[in-house]
C-alpha cells in the first residue's frame, strides 16, 4: 500500500502534467488559428449589410477604402445587443484615429439572431458609439469569410486595404495589447 503523501504528491504531479499538456495544447491551437488569419484575405461585405448611426440608418460612401481597418464583429452566437451596449468603450481609440486623417477607419458589424433584432436596434440608438454600426441580418460577413474563426476572441482584427490581417484582438483588453495595436496602426500607416 502506498504512503498517503506519495500518493497525494503523484496525483498532484499528473494534475500538473495534464495541466501543461492541455495548456500547450491550447497554445498550439491559438497560434494555429492566428496563422490561419494571417494567410487569409478579409472580405468586408458591407454594401449587403443595413448602417445605423445613433437612431437613424445611415449611408456610408465606400468610394475611397482607408488604408486600415479595424473591424469588431460580433456574431450571432453571442448576445449582439449586450456586446453593442459597451461600444462606447471604442470611442477613445476612435477619437485617436483623426491623426491619421481618414487612412484608419473602425468598422462594427452586428449580426444578430432574428429575434435580437429590434433590442439590437434599441442597443445602437443608446451606445453612444461615435460610429456607423452595420446590421448583417443576411450574415453576409460570415458567408464572404468562411474560413473566419468562431471564437470572438478572433472577431476583433485589423487590416490592410487588401483584406490581409495584420493584428488579431481586443485592444481594450489591457494596455499592452494596446500599444501593440497602436505599433501596428502606426507602421502600417506612415
Amino acid at each position: 500500500m502506498m504512503n498517503k503523501n506519495v500518493l497525494c504528491f503523484l496525483l498532484a504531479a499528473i494534475m500538473v502534467m495534464v495541466a501543461t499538456v492541455g495548456c500547450d495544447s491550447k497554445r498550439e491551437r491559438i497560434k494555429d488559428t492566428l496563422t490561419s488569419m494571417h494567410s487569409q484575405q478579409i472580405v468586408l461585405p458591407l454594401d449587403r449589410m443595413k448602417c445605423r448611426y445613433g437612431s437613424k440608418d445611415t449611408i456610408v460612401n465606400h468610394s475611397t477604402v482607408p488604408k486600415l481597418r479595424m473591424v469588431v464583429y460580433l456574431d450571432s452566437a453571442y448576445c449582439t445587443p449586450c456586446a453593442l451596449d459597451r461600444m462606447r468603450m471604442w470611442n477613445g481609440l476612435i477619437t485617436d484615429a483623426a491623426e491619421y486623417k481618414g487612412e484608419l477607419q473602425y468598422v462594427f458589424i452586428a449580426a444578430p439572431k432574428p429575434e435580437q433584432l429590434v433590442d439590437n436596434y434599441f442597443s445602437i440608438d443608446y451606445s453612444q458609439l461615435d460610429s456607423p454600426v452595420y446590421i448583417d441580418t443576411a450574415y453576409a460577413m460570415r458567408a464572404a469569410n468562411p474560413g473566419l474563426p468562431d471564437g470572438s476572441e478572433y472577431h476583433t482584427f485589423l487590416i490592410d486595404v487588401n483584406g490581409k490581417v495584420l493584428f488579431v484582438g481586443n485592444p481594450l483588453g489591457g494596455e499592452e495589447l494596446k500599444e501593440l495595436y497602436k505599433k501596428t496602426v502606426r507602421s502600417n500607416i506612415h
